[in-house]
């Protein structure tokens, strides 16, 4: 049977030659067309694999850049705005005080704070990922040096119990300076929040597009094998005759 099937036979007799020939005709014609539609669904297959690779490569990229920088950043954002609330808290906080020695932690609870600021807003010149972002760095390192010596001076002041001009200072310079500090901060963070939407929005159109690629590919599959099975039929009816 396996032989009947290679076409190997042996030679069909003389009088029996035309009969043989369409016989041998008919098994490759069902050779070929087995052989091409198994070649094509094993290259469909291939394809399918590497597109689905490819894909979920993009996804991932997008999900790392998504997980790693614009939340990150909201993070850093948010605890530079934190410190804002705390530093002007301790301000207000060490005019009341009467021991020096809850003065002097309150002065170094400020400084901690700077410091951490100085920190976040590193973090966030070093995670920007363009321009847009760059340039929201540079405004927010305009912004902080102004704050950051208003505060310094208002906790001075606050120190030596000098009331008049600690309130001076917070009723009269700070809001102004606090005010550009925090608009640039927020503008970042709007950003961020733009950016991260973006981000998700780009991966969710991959996945989607990655979806009824595959779906088309699966649908041809399923008709070529169709068509396929249909001409074998119908090679083995002719043979059966």
């Amino acid at each position: 049977l396996f032989r009947s099937w290679l076409a190997i036979d042996a030679p069909p007799a003389k009088g029996n030659f035309e009969s043989g020939r369409a016989m041998q005709k008919g098994r490759l014609s069902f050779g070929r067309l087995l052989g091409t539609g198994f070649a094509v669904i094993v290259l469909l297959g291939c394809g399918a694999s590497v597109l689905g690779r490819h894909y979920l490569s993009s996804v991932k990229d997008d999900v790392n850049l998504l997980a790693n920088v614009p939340i990150d950043n909201l993070i850093y954002v948010q605890q530079i705005k934190d410190g804002i609330g705390a530093r002007a808290q301790i301000v207000r906080d060490m005019l009341l005080e009467t021991d020096p020695g809850k003065a002097a932690k309150m002065k170094n609870r400020q400084a901690d704070l700077a410091r951490q600021a100085a920190a976040a807003a590193k973090q966030l010149a070093d995670g920007v990922i363009d321009t847009q972002g760059a340039e929201f760095v540079k405004r927010l390192d305009a912004a902080r040096p102004a704050y950051d010596n208003l505060m310094a001076k208002a906790v001075d002041y606050a120190g030596k119990r000098n009331v008049s001009a600690t309130t001076d200072m917070l009723l009269k310079d700070m809001p102004t300076i606090q005010a550009n500090y925090l608009n640039v901060l927020n503008e970042m963070a709007a950003y961020q929040q733009d950016q991260a939407l973006a981000v998700a929005g780009d991966a969710e159109k991959v996945v989607s597009l990655a979806v009824r690629i595959m779906t088309g590919l699966a649908i041809f599959s399923i008709l070529f094998g169709a068509a396929v099975a249909i001409g074998i039929i119908r090679v083995v009816l002719r043979q059966l005759g």
